[in-house]
């Protein structure tokens, strides 16, 4: 089945919206331009299964970048507990005023890369989803294919297990 054209320059689309991933779109509409061009089915069925592999690698991609912010999300989210606490022991020691407001300071700075590191995370999740939904359009027809005859070959074999059991003795 071919591709979706609108689909595909929405999956481009979101896929340029990050600095990282415009090469692979590069290389994207690279393979749609010799999809195009191939006359061979065969080949043709080749190169739109290398094509709908980049896309999935693209999205990987994003996923791992994800999981990398979520994790210094997380880091920064630590540091600031430290911070924190840094500063309440220092209110419930009775740390000078100036001391204090140092720990404060460390405080309010790290509250604002968290929420920095925040936004980036969140950032990066939305357009991975935003991938995701796009690509499971574009596969929408062959993925409903492919579970179709997964549960045919799931009955099959349920179906010969049940022959067998009730199949006379030779």
């Amino acid at each position: 089945a071919p591709l979706d054209a609108g689909l595909v320059r929405t999956f481009l689309a979101e896929v340029r919206t990050v600095p990282e991933d415009a090469l692979a779109a590069d290389r994207v509409e690279e393979d749609l331009d010799e999809l195009a061009g191939q006359q061979d089915a065969d080949e043709r069925f080749v190169l739109r299964g290398d094509l709908l592999a980049r896309m999935r690698d693209i999205v990987k991609r994003c996923k791992f970048r994800e999981d990398s912010l979520a994790g210094a999300l997380k880091l920064e989210k630590a540091a600031l507990d430290k911070n924190r606490a840094d500063y309440e022991l220092a209110v419930a020691g009775d740390a000078s005023a100036q001391r204090q407001a140092e720990l404060l300071s460390v405080a309010d700075d790290k509250r604002a890369d968290v929420t920095k590191a925040t936004l980036a995370f969140q950032q990066a999740n939305a357009h991975r989803k935003s991938l995701e939904a796009t690509l499971a359009s574009l596969t929408s027809v062959e993925d409903a294919a492919a579970k179709a005859e997964a549960d045919h070959r799931s009955k099959l074999v349920q179906l010969q297990k049940t022959y067998d059991q009730r199949r006379p003795d030779r």
